[in-house]
């Protein structure tokens, strides 16, 4: 995929091929790349996360890789600035999620769902001031880190944490986020007891999905 790197080129759509492989930097610098966005959705990536991204433009805008066979943790040395969406949903994503804001400073669009994530929420991922959508369902969380502050995404409008193993109880924090959220999905999860009263101060054509629970009133 050599085409990445060719200096004229600024978006980029190779989805629904037989790719197999990304090849690092070789002909041109990334700093000298125009690429701002590449979707390869739905090919057939192999490689290990960590290698995909290394030496890859820095001035990269929105990058899809969802429906692959991406596997690894979520480990990337390098940091992308510009970055504002990020797509790598239907993969084999492993492990813990990382501090994403540390190296996508400036994300607002993130999609991880349908890996295989495991461990919490964390701190890491709700300091993600600027986060409009955050999609991280069909994957193995199981909590919700003391650290993870869910207060911290005030530019929230989209939250999909469906069928992961969260629980036992919801944040009351999520009721914070009423200025801007208007999808909530909780579904298919272990959660238990009693629905937070502050669900009910989400704005008043919010979605809110709580299905395949446990609760009891």
């Amino acid at each position: 995929m050599d085409l990445l790197f060719a200096p004229a080129v600024i978006s980029l759509d190779a989805s629904h091929n037989n790719f197999t492989n990304v090849k690092p930097f070789r002909k041109y610098k990334p700093s000298h790349s125009s690429l701002i966005s590449f979707d390869l959705s739905s090919n057939a990536i192999s490689q290990d996360l960590a290698e995909l991204f290394l030496d890859k433009p820095q001035n990269l805008e929105e990058i899809d890789l969802s429906s692959n066979a991406i596997s690894g943790p979520i480990e990337i040395s390098e940091q992308f600035d510009f970055l504002r969406r990020l797509v790598i949903g239907s993969n084999g994503l492993s492990g813990a999620l990382p501090n994403l804001p540390s190296k996508f400073p400036n994300l607002v669009d993130l999609d991880l769902s349908s890996n295989m994530i495991t461990g919490s929420i964390n701190g890491g991922l709700t300091n993600h001031l600027i986060l409009k959508t955050l999609d991280l369902s069909g994957n193995m969380l199981t909590s919700f880190d003391e650290t993870a502050v869910l207060s911290n995404l005030l530019q929230l409008n989209h939250m999909d944490l469906s069928n992961n193993e969260l629980g036992p109880i919801i944040p009351r924090e999520i009721g914070k986020l009423k200025d801007k959220l208007t999808m909530l999905d909780l579904s298919n999860n272990n959660f238990v007891s009693t629905i937070p009263s502050e669900i009910g101060s989400l704005q008043t054509d919010a979605k809110v999905r709580l299905a395949g629970n446990q609760f009891d009133r």
